[in-house]
């Protein structure tokens, strides 16, 4: 496991900015960034939106919640969640709720993220991103003590798909420690799982349900279930929503931006990031 121990402090804003921009106009054209969200603020006190979107399409979020900015001394400031384990209603640890303007998701997306998972030894999985309904909602999270009700590893990468058995990675994330994870879904059943920026195992399936962006929450599950609790319980960072599958390539691009800011390597990094521009941009990027 490549844990990013070589990031300053301070030092991952400039690149995080923009990778997740960038990343949405590189090689493959058929994903879109709609929602990013470096949760690099100095506090999520005082009047909601309190979670900047950087991707310029207007989706701030709105915390619930103790959820919090805290000191990382990795990445600076980072999005903290304080789940309690007590299962799929109990969204007391806080979470983050995607707003803005309506937009349907529908078909092929994405999501990735910078994870620190807490140690857990809850039955429940603990939540990343959420979305959808009860009865019609995809739960993307680590899994719990209690596999999910499909006997699953626990620490492994899965989607609760209302109403079907989970998806799950073939290998493991760390807790205690950064990952960089990502889900992929390409509209036709394929779901793929990446940590680290590697592949981490893919599940055919009946695929993801639709519906708005709006439905979104990071950091917890409103939509209800049996396999995830209602709060994470640990960390995030730089997490992306897309429109669209990234590519493998594209992922592993995001992990190596997001993750290589020693001051001799900076420069070279942000010029890495710029070479993107070379496979045709979507848009111009906000950074």
């Amino acid at each position: 496991m490549n844990t990013p121990t070589n990031l300053q402090p301070g030092r991952m804003t400039a690149i995080a900015a923009c990778a997740l921009c960038l990343a949405s106009a590189s090689a493959t054209r058929a994903a879109t960034l709609l929602v990013s969200y470096p949760m690099n603020e100095a506090s999520w006190g005082g009047t909601a939106p309190q979670v900047a979107d950087a991707s310029g399409n207007g989706h701030d979020g709105t915390v619930a919640g103790p959820a919090n900015t805290v000191s990382d001394p990795l990445f600076g400031q980072v999005g903290g969640f304080y789940g309690t384990g007590a299962g799929t209603g109990d969204t007391s640890g806080g979470y983050v709720s995607v707003g803005g303007p309506s937009a349907s998701v529908s078909g092929a997306r994405s999501i990735v993220a910078w994870v620190n998972p807490s140690a857990n030894s809850s039955y429940w999985g603990q939540p990343i991103v959420s979305g959808g309904y009860a009865t019609a909602g995809d739960m993307f999270g680590i899994t719990g003590a209690g596999g999910e009700n499909s006997g699953l590893p626990q620490y492994e990468l899965f989607v609760d798909h209302w109403g079907y058995a989970a998806y799950n990675s073939t290998a493991t994330v760390t807790p205690g420690q950064w990952n960089f994870v990502a889900m992929t879904f390409d509209g036709a059943g394929n779901v793929q799982f990446y940590i680290n920026g590697a592949f981490a195992g893919g599940v055919s399936g009946p695929g993801l349900y639709d519906y708005d962006l709006t439905t979104y929450t990071v950091g917890g599950n409103t939509i209800g279930g049996s396999t995830m609790n209602g709060s994470l319980n640990g960390q995030l960072r730089d997490v992306g929503i897309y429109s669209g599958a990234l590519s493998p390539s594209d992922i592993s691009a995001l992990y190596t931006a997001t993750s290589v800011p020693e001051p001799g390597t900076l420069a070279a990094g942000l010029g890495a990031l710029a070479l993107v521009a070379v496979f045709g941009l979507r848009r111009p990027a906000r950074c």
